[in-house]
């Protein structure tokens, strides 16, 4: 998602996303090629369909997925737990060791292992993080859902621009920056620049 700015004339302006043509990118470069997207089908762009947004989907509901079993799963095991304590409230240490919860998990907390390269979370830090992470994924699903809609790719508007000027995700489950579009997708628009700047249709 890029910030164009304040357009004058016919020039692109206001937030975009867009697709990032630098082939080769690195932490040092201050700035990066983009082809603009936009919802308008004008004549010089190229409709691109629903690919980009769709993509965001199939991240965020498979990390929807993967969360309700976890999510599920732990509050059986605490369950299970809270019955067998002879004292309540009496503070629950869970260790867990190459589980699906703690891999999820160690994309969102900063919590390293110890020396005995097992991770330690209480029962409610766990269903804590959990229920954030729900709630970070609804956010972003939501988001998405409001763009749904065909893109077009606007071929004359390709700028190479700040990378200050590109938009932070929304939340850590926001899938942007790590969406790839498709080799056919990538085709479709290298047909289209040398159409549109040389003339040449083949």
């Amino acid at each position: 998602m890029v910030d164009f700015g304040t357009g004058i004339g016919n020039e692109l302006s206001g937030y975009h996303f867009g697709i990032v043509l630098t082939k080769h990118d690195s932490p040092g470069s201050g700035t990066v090629t983009v082809l603009p997207l936009t919802s308008k089908n004008k004549k010089y762009n190229i409709p691109l369909g629903t690919e980009l947004v769709q993509k965001a989907f199939d991240e965020i509901n498979a990390e929807i997925t993967q969360l309700q079993d976890i999510l599920d799963s732990w509050l059986n095991k605490l369950a299970e737990i809270s019955k067998s304590e002879s004292i309540e409230n009496t503070p629950k240490i869970l260790t867990l060791d190459d589980e699906p919860a703690v891999r999820f998990l160690n994309k969102f907390t900063g919590k390293e292992a110890g020396p005995d390269q097992c991770i330690n979370y209480t029962g409610d830090e766990i269903i804590q993080m959990l229920y954030e992470i729900k709630n970070e994924l609804s956010d972003a699903y939501n988001f998405y859902h409001s763009k749904m809609t065909d893109s077009f790719g606007i071929i004359t508007g390709i700028s190479t621009v700040s990378k200050f000027r590109i938009r932070k995700p929304i939340n850590r489950m926001d899938p942007i920056g790590s969406i790839r579009v498709s080799d056919t997708t990538l085709q479709i628009i290298d047909m289209a620049l040398v159409k549109t700047f040389t003339g040449l249709t083949s």
